[in-house]
């Protein structure tokens, strides 16, 4: 299962630091299309400098991250990712304004609290490993390929997820060029902060509950996976309900705290604000579910969710929706690719619920066998 996988996800890290830096190449292109002037494409060049050695940093605080969760200690990865987190907001502070150290300032401080998490998770598993405790531990990797392979495989949806975003961001600036220009772009914006305040919580809710999904159905305890399964997600959907509602009534409030002396703009991310909250609690659904679908190494009914999600219902709706109902069109986007999202996770759900209920086949007795 996933657990035996993780034990030798750690080298993978290494190879992987390597594609990483290759960012530095192509962020100028990157940024160019995605709309930044030469101004923000210096930024972001500065920003990459200073943080590109601290890569190895990122991807092991996240691999150990999910791998001491997996380990029974989920209280303890909480309060390192915490600490880490604290670390960055005081560093923020020192290097903005007491050493005036600017982006790079920022780079240097995201960078040292990451490193921080993944110093005392490594530190974790290298007492293990010394002490030979029982549960994951740090050990010479086996399996080669296949190992690597079934790591890709079962973690693709989330690579599709991550790299979808991009393609779909430059989409969303595009189309609001054309309709709006800058401050629709700017709106946007402060949508993204609206969706990622409802991404943080169900990304909580699937990262805690994935080695209790994972242990129980490797276990065979397909009961159990459901009803944590339907806690998780009804959970998940309140939180996103409680959110939506909060959003939608606090609209002309957040607009006006971003974007403060601009009444057009503060009209226009107002109005966004109100359609994109009622995405909220459908996300939830389509979030949750993905997470299920890899904790059980369903990969490719994960790969069916992101893929929907982050990339062919945005888009197809994206060359839709502006013509039918102009600006209104885009921001119906979100809540349209949620609405699809939660449908495909709760067909995949139904499907996947039906096998695993499927009474084994029985094969016949040969004649002349009987009572044997």
């Amino acid at each position: 299962m996933k657990d035996k996988l993780e034990r030798k996800a750690a080298p993978v890290s290494c190879a992987l630091d390597l594609s990483e830096k290759r960012i530095l190449v192509f962020s100028g292109p990157l940024t160019s299309a995605l709309g930044a002037g030469d101004g923000v494409q210096a930024m972001t060049r500065l920003y990459l400098v200073t943080i590109a050695p601290f890569f190895s940093a990122y991807i092991l605080s996240f691999i150990l991250d999910q791998a001491v969760r997996n380990d029974g200690r989920a209280g303890f990865a909480t309060l390192v990712m915490v600490s880490g987190a604290l670390i960055n907001i005081a560093l923020d502070y020192v290097f903005l304004f007491v050493l005036e150290m600017g982006i790079a300032g920022a780079a240097l401080a995201s960078a040292i609290g990451q490193s921080f998490s993944a110093t005392v998770f490594l530190v974790y598993f290298v007492v293990k490993a010394i002490r030979r405790s029982n549960g994951l531990r740090i050990s010479r990797p086996t399996g080669g390929i296949r190992v690597v392979s079934a790591i890709a495989v079962n973690g693709s949806s989330e690579l599709l997820g991550s790299l979808a975003l991009g393609v779909v961001t430059l989409a969303f600036n595009h189309a609001l060029m054309n309709r709006t220009g800058s401050l629709g772009v700017a709106a946007f914006a402060l949508v993204q902060y609206v969706m990622m305040l409802g991404a943080v919580f169900f990304s909580a809710l699937g990262s805690g509950s994935q080695p209790v999904l994972s242990q129980n159905f490797g276990a065979g305890q397909t009961d159990r996976v459901t009803q944590a399964l339907h806690f998780v997600t009804g959970v998940g959907a309140l939180i996103g309900l409680v959110l939506g509602v909060s959003v939608y009534a606090g609209a002309s409030r957040m607009a006006v705290l971003f974007v403060p002396d601009h009444p057009e703009a503060i009209a226009i991310a107002s109005n966004a604000i109100r359609i994109v909250a009622w995405s909220l609690p459908l996300a939830a659904v389509g979030m949750i579910g993905s997470v299920f679908f890899t904790s059980i190494e369903k990969a490719g009914m994960s790969l069916v969710i992101a893929a929907g999600r982050g990339l062919v219902f945005p888009l197809i709706a994206l060359a839709v929706f502006p013509n039918l109902w102009e600006v209104n069109g885009i921001w119906l986007v979100a809540v349209t690719t949620e609405l699809a999202g939660a449908a495909v996770t709760m067909a995949l759900l139904g499907r996947w619920n039906k096998e695993v209920r499927r009474p084994p086949e029985v094969l016949p007795v040969p004649v002349g066998v009987e009572g044997v």
